[in-house]
Protein backbone atom coordinates (compact mmCIF):
# COMPACT_ATOMS: atom_id res chain seq x y z
CA UNK A 1 0.00 0.00 0.00
CA UNK A 2 2.92 2.40 0.55
CA UNK A 3 3.84 1.71 -3.02
CA UNK A 4 0.60 2.16 -4.28
CA UNK A 5 0.36 5.65 -2.42
CA UNK A 6 3.61 6.84 -3.55
CA UNK A 7 2.69 6.28 -6.89
CA UNK A 8 -1.19 7.55 -6.08
CA UNK A 9 -2.34 4.44 -7.65
CA UNK A 10 -5.53 2.54 -5.85
CA UNK A 11 -9.27 3.19 -4.44
CA UNK A 12 -8.56 4.81 -1.37
CA UNK A 13 -11.76 3.85 0.40
CA UNK A 14 -10.93 0.01 -0.24
CA UNK A 15 -7.18 0.17 1.11
CA UNK A 16 -8.24 2.92 3.83
CA UNK A 17 -10.71 0.11 5.23
CA UNK A 18 -8.29 -2.82 4.69
CA UNK A 19 -5.28 -0.54 6.38
CA UNK A 20 -7.79 -0.57 9.12
CA UNK A 21 -8.48 -3.80 9.47
CA UNK A 22 -5.01 -4.72 9.66
CA UNK A 23 -4.02 -1.98 12.12
CA UNK A 24 -7.13 -3.29 14.51
CA UNK A 25 -5.70 -6.84 14.03
CA UNK A 26 -2.40 -5.92 15.50
CA UNK A 27 -3.62 -3.94 18.54
CA UNK A 28 -5.36 -7.33 18.91
CA UNK A 29 -2.36 -8.60 19.33
CA UNK A 30 -0.30 -5.63 21.05
CA UNK A 31 1.53 -5.64 18.45
CA UNK A 32 1.67 -1.46 18.62
CA UNK A 33 4.25 -0.77 16.19
CA UNK A 34 2.19 -2.53 13.71
CA UNK A 35 -0.68 -0.62 14.51
CA UNK A 36 0.80 2.31 14.09
CA UNK A 37 2.14 1.61 10.87
CA UNK A 38 -1.05 0.32 9.60
CA UNK A 39 -2.65 3.37 11.01
CA UNK A 40 -0.48 5.81 9.56
CA UNK A 41 -1.12 4.28 5.84
CA UNK A 42 -4.69 4.27 6.89
CA UNK A 43 -4.38 8.09 7.10
CA UNK A 44 -2.22 8.61 4.11
CA UNK A 45 -5.07 7.10 1.73
CA UNK A 46 -7.91 9.75 3.68
CA UNK A 47 -5.30 12.62 2.58
CA UNK A 48 -4.78 11.09 -0.89
CA UNK A 49 -8.93 11.18 -1.15
CA UNK A 50 -8.96 14.67 0.76
CA UNK A 51 -11.26 12.93 3.63
CA UNK A 52 -10.18 15.61 6.37
CA UNK A 53 -12.37 13.55 9.01
CA UNK A 54 -11.02 10.02 8.34
CA UNK A 55 -7.16 11.95 8.34
CA UNK A 56 -8.62 12.98 11.94
CA UNK A 57 -9.65 9.56 13.52
CA UNK A 58 -6.26 7.63 11.66
CA UNK A 59 -4.25 9.95 13.70
CA UNK A 60 -6.24 9.98 17.20
CA UNK A 61 -5.94 6.39 16.59
CA UNK A 62 -1.84 6.28 16.27
CA UNK A 63 -1.84 8.74 19.28
CA UNK A 64 -4.28 5.55 21.35
CA UNK A 65 -1.31 3.07 20.28
CA UNK A 66 0.65 4.74 22.74
CA UNK A 67 -1.98 4.94 25.42
CA UNK A 68 -2.37 1.53 25.32
CA UNK A 69 1.13 0.79 25.33
CA UNK A 70 1.22 2.83 28.49
CA UNK A 71 -1.08 0.52 29.98
CA UNK A 72 0.76 -2.38 29.01
CA UNK A 73 3.73 -1.00 30.45
CA UNK A 74 2.19 -0.92 33.40
CA UNK A 75 0.64 -4.41 33.47
CA UNK A 76 2.35 -7.57 35.64
CA UNK A 77 5.00 -8.11 38.36
CA UNK A 78 6.92 -5.50 37.12
CA UNK A 79 5.69 -2.12 36.13
CA UNK A 80 7.83 0.08 34.32
CA UNK A 81 6.90 4.04 35.03
CA UNK A 82 9.20 5.15 32.94
CA UNK A 83 8.28 3.43 29.82
CA UNK A 84 4.61 4.60 30.40
CA UNK A 85 5.33 8.13 30.92
CA UNK A 86 7.63 8.08 27.85
CA UNK A 87 5.00 6.34 25.73
CA UNK A 88 2.20 9.05 27.15
CA UNK A 89 4.48 11.92 25.79
CA UNK A 90 4.75 10.60 22.89
CA UNK A 91 0.50 9.99 22.34
CA UNK A 92 0.68 13.91 23.49
CA UNK A 93 3.11 14.68 21.11
CA UNK A 94 0.51 13.61 18.29
CA UNK A 95 -2.44 14.79 20.09
CA UNK A 96 -0.70 18.36 19.87
CA UNK A 97 -0.91 18.31 15.98
CA UNK A 98 -4.48 17.41 15.60
CA UNK A 99 -7.45 19.75 16.27
CA UNK A 100 -10.00 19.86 19.47
CA UNK A 101 -7.49 17.44 21.35
CA UNK A 102 -7.16 19.25 24.31
CA UNK A 103 -9.20 17.88 27.10
CA UNK A 104 -7.55 14.73 26.17
CA UNK A 105 -4.07 16.28 26.53
CA UNK A 106 -4.48 17.17 29.88
CA UNK A 107 -6.05 14.04 31.09
CA UNK A 108 -3.23 12.34 29.79
CA UNK A 109 -0.69 15.08 31.11
CA UNK A 110 -1.93 14.33 34.51
CA UNK A 111 -0.80 10.57 34.54
CA UNK A 112 2.59 11.70 32.72
CA UNK A 113 3.23 13.69 35.84
CA UNK A 114 1.73 10.80 38.16
CA UNK A 115 4.40 8.38 36.42
CA UNK A 116 7.13 10.88 36.65
CA UNK A 117 7.04 10.96 40.35
CA UNK A 118 7.57 7.28 40.65
CA UNK A 119 10.08 6.73 37.54
CA UNK A 120 12.94 8.15 38.68
CA UNK A 121 14.50 5.15 40.38
CA UNK A 122 13.67 2.97 37.36
CA UNK A 123 15.88 4.71 35.17
CA UNK A 124 19.18 3.48 37.55
CA UNK A 125 18.29 -0.11 35.64
CA UNK A 126 18.33 1.29 32.39
CA UNK A 127 21.16 3.08 31.52
CA UNK A 128 25.00 0.88 31.85
CA UNK A 129 27.95 3.63 32.23
CA UNK A 130 31.33 2.71 31.26
CA UNK A 131 32.62 2.63 34.91
CA UNK A 132 30.97 0.03 35.87
CA UNK A 133 32.96 -2.44 34.24
CA UNK A 134 36.68 -3.89 34.86
CA UNK A 135 37.90 -4.44 31.32
CA UNK A 136 37.00 -4.02 27.15
CA UNK A 137 36.56 -7.89 27.56
CA UNK A 138 33.65 -7.86 30.25
CA UNK A 139 32.21 -4.53 29.27
CA UNK A 140 32.09 -6.40 25.19
CA UNK A 141 30.72 -9.70 26.73
CA UNK A 142 27.71 -7.12 28.80
CA UNK A 143 27.22 -5.84 25.72
CA UNK A 144 25.97 -8.93 24.16
CA UNK A 145 24.46 -10.39 26.78
CA UNK A 146 22.28 -7.15 27.05
CA UNK A 147 20.88 -7.84 23.64
CA UNK A 148 21.00 -11.73 23.67
CA UNK A 149 17.54 -13.56 22.67
CA UNK A 150 15.54 -10.60 22.49
CA UNK A 151 13.09 -9.53 19.79
CA UNK A 152 14.49 -7.09 17.14
CA UNK A 153 12.94 -4.09 18.82
CA UNK A 154 13.77 -5.03 22.39
CA UNK A 155 17.74 -5.59 21.41
CA UNK A 156 17.78 -2.08 19.56
CA UNK A 157 16.19 -0.78 22.78
CA UNK A 158 18.97 -2.58 24.69
CA UNK A 159 21.86 -0.96 22.63
CA UNK A 160 20.27 2.67 22.88
CA UNK A 161 20.56 2.42 26.50
CA UNK A 162 23.96 0.93 26.94
CA UNK A 163 26.30 3.88 27.64
CA UNK A 164 25.84 7.00 27.54
CA UNK A 165 27.22 10.29 26.06
CA UNK A 166 30.37 12.18 27.77
CA UNK A 167 29.44 14.01 30.83
CA UNK A 168 30.45 17.72 30.53
CA UNK A 169 31.09 18.34 33.41
CA UNK A 170 33.43 14.78 33.95
CA UNK A 171 35.01 15.89 31.14
CA UNK A 172 35.64 19.45 32.18
CA UNK A 173 37.20 17.98 35.43
CA UNK A 174 39.30 15.98 33.96
CA UNK A 175 40.79 18.56 31.37
CA UNK A 176 41.20 20.78 34.50
CA UNK A 177 43.00 17.62 35.96
CA UNK A 178 45.32 17.44 33.15
CA UNK A 179 46.31 20.81 32.68
CA UNK A 180 47.67 20.25 36.12
CA UNK A 181 49.67 17.32 35.57
CA UNK A 182 50.96 18.23 31.92
CA UNK A 183 51.06 21.93 31.97
CA UNK A 184 54.11 22.28 28.94
CA UNK A 185 51.52 19.99 26.77
CA UNK A 186 49.23 22.43 27.04
CA UNK A 187 51.39 26.15 26.89
CA UNK A 188 51.33 26.35 22.77
CA UNK A 189 48.51 26.86 20.35
CA UNK A 190 47.29 23.64 18.87
CA UNK A 191 46.03 23.54 15.29
CA UNK A 192 43.62 20.94 13.82
CA UNK A 193 44.60 19.60 10.37
CA UNK A 194 42.53 17.96 7.75
CA UNK A 195 43.09 14.83 5.66
CA UNK A 196 44.80 17.96 3.07
CA UNK A 197 46.29 18.97 5.65
CA UNK A 198 44.77 22.53 5.80
CA UNK A 199 43.97 24.34 9.69
CA UNK A 200 40.56 24.24 10.15
CA UNK A 201 40.32 24.41 13.57
CA UNK A 202 42.92 26.20 16.43
CA UNK A 203 42.87 25.99 20.17
CA UNK A 204 44.45 28.98 22.25
CA UNK A 205 47.14 28.66 24.44
CA UNK A 206 46.68 27.42 28.17
CA UNK A 207 47.93 31.62 29.03
CA UNK A 208 46.67 33.12 26.13
CA UNK A 209 44.13 35.08 27.81
CA UNK A 210 40.98 34.82 30.35
CA UNK A 211 37.78 35.30 29.52
CA UNK A 212 36.54 34.22 26.45
CA UNK A 213 40.05 32.53 25.13
CA UNK A 214 40.20 30.50 28.90
CA UNK A 215 36.89 28.83 27.88
CA UNK A 216 37.88 28.13 24.41
CA UNK A 217 41.15 25.95 25.48
CA UNK A 218 38.73 24.25 27.92
CA UNK A 219 35.99 23.58 25.23
CA UNK A 220 38.74 22.72 22.67
CA UNK A 221 40.27 19.92 25.14
CA UNK A 222 36.74 18.92 26.41
CA UNK A 223 36.03 17.75 22.46
CA UNK A 224 39.12 15.89 22.37
CA UNK A 225 38.43 14.21 25.62
CA UNK A 226 34.88 12.97 24.41
CA UNK A 227 36.27 11.80 20.95
CA UNK A 228 37.75 8.94 23.15
CA UNK A 229 35.02 8.16 25.01
CA UNK A 230 32.74 7.81 21.95
CA UNK A 231 35.76 5.72 20.54
CA UNK A 232 35.71 3.39 23.52
CA UNK A 233 32.06 3.03 23.52
CA UNK A 234 32.01 2.57 19.82
CA UNK A 235 34.48 -0.17 20.37
CA UNK A 236 33.37 -2.27 23.77
CA UNK A 237 29.53 -1.74 23.38
CA UNK A 238 28.48 -0.71 19.90
CA UNK A 239 30.27 -3.10 17.46
CA UNK A 240 29.37 -6.36 19.77
CA UNK A 241 25.73 -5.58 20.48
CA UNK A 242 25.58 -4.82 17.07
CA UNK A 243 27.42 -7.92 15.99
CA UNK A 244 25.17 -9.99 18.53
CA UNK A 245 21.76 -8.64 16.65
CA UNK A 246 23.08 -9.61 13.19
CA UNK A 247 23.60 -13.20 14.59
CA UNK A 248 19.96 -13.40 16.06
CA UNK A 249 18.24 -11.36 13.02
CA UNK A 250 18.06 -11.02 9.15
CA UNK A 251 17.21 -7.28 9.61
CA UNK A 252 15.24 -6.00 6.79
CA UNK A 253 14.85 -2.06 6.32
CA UNK A 254 11.11 -2.80 6.20
CA UNK A 255 11.49 -4.01 10.05
CA UNK A 256 13.15 -0.61 11.26
CA UNK A 257 10.08 1.57 9.90
CA UNK A 258 8.14 0.94 12.89
CA UNK A 259 10.49 3.05 15.01
CA UNK A 260 10.63 5.96 13.21
CA UNK A 261 6.73 6.59 11.68
CA UNK A 262 5.06 8.76 14.09
CA UNK A 263 8.16 9.74 15.61
CA UNK A 264 8.28 12.46 17.05
CA UNK A 265 12.07 12.85 16.52
CA UNK A 266 11.28 12.33 12.09
CA UNK A 267 10.03 14.48 10.84
CA UNK A 268 7.09 13.28 8.07
CA UNK A 269 8.33 12.51 4.93
CA UNK A 270 11.88 11.35 6.21
CA UNK A 271 10.61 7.86 7.93
CA UNK A 272 12.16 5.59 4.91
CA UNK A 273 15.75 8.01 4.80
CA UNK A 274 15.91 6.96 8.41
CA UNK A 275 15.46 3.52 8.31
CA UNK A 276 17.58 2.58 5.59
CA UNK A 277 20.57 4.66 7.11
CA UNK A 278 19.55 2.93 10.35
CA UNK A 279 19.59 -0.05 8.36
CA UNK A 280 22.94 0.66 6.92
CA UNK A 281 24.67 1.37 10.03
CA UNK A 282 23.31 -2.28 11.56
CA UNK A 283 24.35 -4.35 8.78
CA UNK A 284 27.77 -2.51 8.78
CA UNK A 285 27.19 0.28 5.73
CA UNK A 286 28.86 2.99 7.66
CA UNK A 287 29.76 4.72 4.17
CA UNK A 288 25.52 4.88 3.24
CA UNK A 289 24.61 5.05 6.71
CA UNK A 290 26.41 8.39 7.73
CA UNK A 291 25.53 9.58 4.18
CA UNK A 292 22.10 9.36 5.09
CA UNK A 293 21.90 9.92 8.84
CA UNK A 294 23.78 12.93 9.24
CA UNK A 295 22.32 15.45 7.62
CA UNK A 296 18.93 13.85 8.64
CA UNK A 297 20.36 14.39 12.20
CA UNK A 298 20.31 18.37 11.61
CA UNK A 299 17.21 18.33 9.75
CA UNK A 300 15.73 16.90 12.98
CA UNK A 301 17.26 19.31 15.16
CA UNK A 302 15.96 21.99 12.91
CA UNK A 303 12.75 20.47 13.01
CA UNK A 304 12.88 19.76 17.08
CA UNK A 305 13.59 24.00 17.20
CA UNK A 306 11.13 24.77 15.28
CA UNK A 307 8.23 23.05 16.92
CA UNK A 308 9.13 24.86 20.29
CA UNK A 309 8.86 27.72 17.87
CA UNK A 310 12.34 28.90 17.51
CA UNK A 311 13.27 30.67 13.87
CA UNK A 312 15.81 28.47 12.12
CA UNK A 313 15.71 30.19 9.08
CA UNK A 314 17.60 33.66 8.06
CA UNK A 315 15.74 36.20 5.32
CA UNK A 316 18.11 37.98 3.25
CA UNK A 317 17.67 41.09 1.64
CA UNK A 318 16.43 39.32 -1.03
CA UNK A 319 13.60 37.78 0.76
CA UNK A 320 15.16 34.51 0.83
CA UNK A 321 14.64 32.11 3.64
CA UNK A 322 17.47 29.83 4.09
CA UNK A 323 17.83 27.37 6.33
CA UNK A 324 20.28 27.67 9.47
CA UNK A 325 23.18 25.11 9.16
CA UNK A 326 24.29 23.16 12.54
CA UNK A 327 27.35 24.71 13.28
CA UNK A 328 24.83 28.28 13.24
CA UNK A 329 22.15 26.63 15.12
CA UNK A 330 25.11 25.59 18.10
CA UNK A 331 26.61 29.08 18.20
CA UNK A 332 23.07 30.92 18.22
CA UNK A 333 20.64 28.86 19.81
CA UNK A 334 23.04 26.59 22.16
CA UNK A 335 20.08 27.11 25.44
CA UNK A 336 17.77 25.90 23.43
CA UNK A 337 19.59 23.04 22.43
CA UNK A 338 20.52 22.05 25.74
CA UNK A 339 16.96 22.39 26.98
CA UNK A 340 15.95 19.84 24.13
CA UNK A 341 18.34 17.15 24.59
CA UNK A 342 20.30 17.88 28.44
CA UNK A 343 23.62 19.54 28.41
CA UNK A 344 26.12 15.94 27.99
CA UNK A 345 23.56 14.95 24.66
CA UNK A 346 24.03 18.54 23.26
CA UNK A 347 27.83 18.35 23.97
CA UNK A 348 28.09 14.89 22.25
CA UNK A 349 25.90 16.27 19.25
CA UNK A 350 28.32 19.00 18.83
CA UNK A 351 31.30 17.19 19.07
CA UNK A 352 30.34 14.56 16.91
CA UNK A 353 28.95 16.81 14.30
CA UNK A 354 30.44 20.19 13.88
CA UNK A 355 32.95 20.61 16.25
CA UNK A 356 36.75 20.46 14.27
CA UNK A 357 38.48 19.51 17.86
CA UNK A 358 35.90 16.93 18.07
CA UNK A 359 35.10 14.31 14.86
CA UNK A 360 33.15 17.31 13.04
CA UNK A 361 31.30 14.56 10.74
CA UNK A 362 28.54 16.19 9.30
CA UNK A 363 31.43 18.97 8.06
CA UNK A 364 33.22 16.74 6.13
CA UNK A 365 30.61 14.89 4.87
CA UNK A 366 28.77 17.43 3.50
CA UNK A 367 31.89 18.71 1.86
CA UNK A 368 33.30 15.32 0.58
CA UNK A 369 36.85 15.64 2.37
CA UNK A 370 35.99 12.23 4.15
CA UNK A 371 37.91 9.30 2.49
CA UNK A 372 36.85 5.70 2.03
CA UNK A 373 38.58 4.37 4.90
CA UNK A 374 37.72 6.97 7.62
CA UNK A 375 33.95 5.95 6.86
CA UNK A 376 34.73 2.39 8.27
CA UNK A 377 35.61 3.53 11.87
CA UNK A 378 34.37 3.92 15.08
CA UNK A 379 33.11 7.30 14.71
CA UNK A 380 30.87 6.10 12.02
CA UNK A 381 29.81 3.63 14.33
CA UNK A 382 28.90 6.18 17.33
CA UNK A 383 26.95 8.31 15.29
CA UNK A 384 24.77 5.40 14.16
CA UNK A 385 24.02 4.57 17.65
CA UNK A 386 23.47 7.98 18.90
CA UNK A 387 21.07 8.22 15.94
CA UNK A 388 19.17 4.75 16.85
CA UNK A 389 19.07 6.34 20.68
CA UNK A 390 17.47 9.73 19.57
CA UNK A 391 15.01 7.44 17.75
CA UNK A 392 13.77 6.30 20.92
CA UNK A 393 12.24 9.30 22.29
CA UNK A 394 11.64 8.08 26.11
CA UNK A 395 15.57 7.69 26.14
CA UNK A 396 16.25 11.48 25.26
CA UNK A 397 13.54 12.86 27.45
CA UNK A 398 14.62 10.28 30.47
CA UNK A 399 18.19 12.26 29.79
CA UNK A 400 16.44 15.42 29.73
CA UNK A 401 14.62 14.72 33.15
CA UNK A 402 18.47 13.89 34.58
CA UNK A 403 19.46 16.93 33.26
CA UNK A 404 16.97 19.29 35.38
CA UNK A 405 19.14 20.45 37.63
CA UNK A 406 20.62 24.21 37.19
CA UNK A 407 22.92 24.26 34.44
CA UNK A 408 25.93 26.71 34.94
CA UNK A 409 25.71 29.74 32.67
CA UNK A 410 28.35 30.31 29.68
CA UNK A 411 30.27 33.13 32.61
CA UNK A 412 30.36 30.73 35.26
CA UNK A 413 31.89 28.37 33.47
CA UNK A 414 34.33 31.08 31.99
CA UNK A 415 35.55 32.34 35.53
CA UNK A 416 35.58 28.78 36.81
CA UNK A 417 38.04 28.17 33.58
CA UNK A 418 40.31 31.66 34.76
CA UNK A 419 40.18 30.27 38.09
CA UNK A 420 41.83 26.81 36.80
CA UNK A 421 44.35 28.13 34.86
CA UNK A 422 45.19 30.04 37.34
CA UNK A 423 45.87 27.46 39.60
CA UNK A 424 47.62 25.86 37.22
Amino acid sequence: MRLLLEYRIGDPGKYAALAEKAALRAEEAHAWHNARLYWDVKARWHALEKNTEGQRSARLAIAETYVKASEDALRGANPNHFVAWSHLRSAIDILRTIPQTRERVADLHKLVLEYQRVSRSEMKSVFIPLGEVAGMTELSERAREAVKGKSLRDALFALACMGSSPQVDTLRRRVQELAKQFPFQHLIVEEDLNELGKVVGRRPSMLSGTGTAAEEFVRAEMFKQALLDQQLQAFGIVEPAREQINLEHHVRIHDLLPLVISNPFVPEGHEMIYARGLHAGLTGDFLVATHLLAPQLENSIRYLLSQEGTIVSKLTSQGIQNERDLNTLFKEYRTELVTLFGKDLAFDIEGLLVEHFGSNLRNEIAHGLMSYDKFISLQSSYLWWLTLRLCFPEIRRALVEEDREETPSPEERTREAESDIDKS
